[in-house]
């Protein structure tokens, strides 16, 4: 329902890019008839031209003894020369004689690519598609005549000593991003790669990592970076957790109670509790009960229940959750001094 932009169509082209693989080409091309159609596959997939800058050129444009023709170039209109294969120059020669027999205009001026049928005009696009199009009914296959320019810019970037510049040059792309989309793998060449990979990689033996230089002690290395079958503290632990309480200091019992004044502790033992709720409070004036009853583990800080009587010294209990077990305690939390 949007309102068309206007603008270059060539944004609305999907960016796919299609090639031809090597034995459907050989068969393609073994299905054509004419050597016409066969010298125009050949400087297609060779030079990688547009089908209408090679259908556009002259007899004037071809140079066999140099391998050169000379294209214009869509975009800008400028006159360049690609190089070509020898095979392709070979089937122009053979359809040149073959035309030139027939009674085909012949010069410099004169078009280069010509109907078969008299009387004899010069080939166009739509006549160059219907020849790929009868090609491709044999094999059953719907290539296009513009694959055939992905299929020789994928050739010419698989060659290493060939930088892609080169290629962007033959193509004529402004732009270097527009060359690698040509180049982009497909999904069949990629798959086919990885197999590759999988079987190389699989073919290979097993490396073993390189023993220290000579010279190092063992035993200064054994002590630095530890030894690998003797398993450490933290490792036991994990491994056994049994052994966390016989590893980690219980809390030690609270002192035997003793009779005394205010100064000492009092004559009611404190009570400690690792389940359940916590005890009622114990009313003490003391703070050696207190100092006897730490825990060496982290404890939590919460207070559990609140304060006592006036007379207490004790604000209440908080819980205790870094005892062995991982089950926790109760503690007393002592109240201020200052009243």
């Amino acid at each position: 329902m949007d309102q068309f932009k206007r603008g270059r169509k060539g944004r609305y082209r999907p960016k796919v890019s299609k090639r031809i693989c090597d034995e459907q080409f050989n068969e393609i091309f073994a299905g054509l008839k004419y050597h016409r159609d066969r010298a125009l596959l050949a400087f297609w997939v060779s030079t990688g031209a547009r089908a209408e800058e090679l259908l556009d050129s002259f007899q004037g444009d071809v140079y066999p003894g140099d391998q050169l023709i000379s294209v214009t170039r869509k975009g800008s209109r400028d006159i360049q020369q690609i190089p070509a294969s020898p095979d392709a120059f070979v089937w122009l020669r053979l359809y040149q004689e073959e035309i030139w027999k027939r009674g085909a205009p012949r010069g410099r001026d004169q078009p280069l690519w010509f109907t078969l049928r008299r009387p004899f005009r010069p080939l166009t696009y739509a006549a160059a598609r219907a020849m790929f199009q009868r090609a491709n009914e044999l094999l059953g296959s719907n290539w296009g005549i513009h694959d055939l320019r992905h299929t020789a810019a994928w050739r010419m970037a698989q060659d290493p000593e060939m930088s892609i510049t080169d290629v962007q040059w033959i193509l004529a792309h402004a732009s270097l991003e527009t060359t690698q989309l040509y180049t982009a793998p497909d999904q069949h060449e990629v798959i086919v790669n990885t197999r590759a990979y999988h079987q190389r990689r699989a073919s290979k033996p097993a490396q073993t990592p390189a023993p220290p230089a000579p010279g190092y002690n063992p035993e200064s290395l054994r002590t630095l970076f530890g030894d690998p079958s003797r398993p450490s503290g933290l490792n036991l632990l994990s491994r056994r957790p049994d052994l966390r309480p016989a590893v980690i200091g219980k809390v030690p019992p609270p002192p035997p109670a003793r009779r005394s004044g205010n100064s000492g502790p009092s004559s009611r033992p404190v009570r400690y509790l690792r389940h359940g709720r916590p005890p009622a409070p114990v009313r003490s004036r003391s703070w050696s009960a207190w100092t006897a009853l730490r825990c060496e583990a982290p404890t939590s800080t919460h207070t559990i229940r609140g304060g006592l009587g006036r007379s207490g010294c004790w604000r209440g209990w908080r819980r205790c959750p870094g005892l062995p077990g991982g089950d926790g305690g109760w503690l007393p939390v002592p109240r201020s001094r200052a009243r």
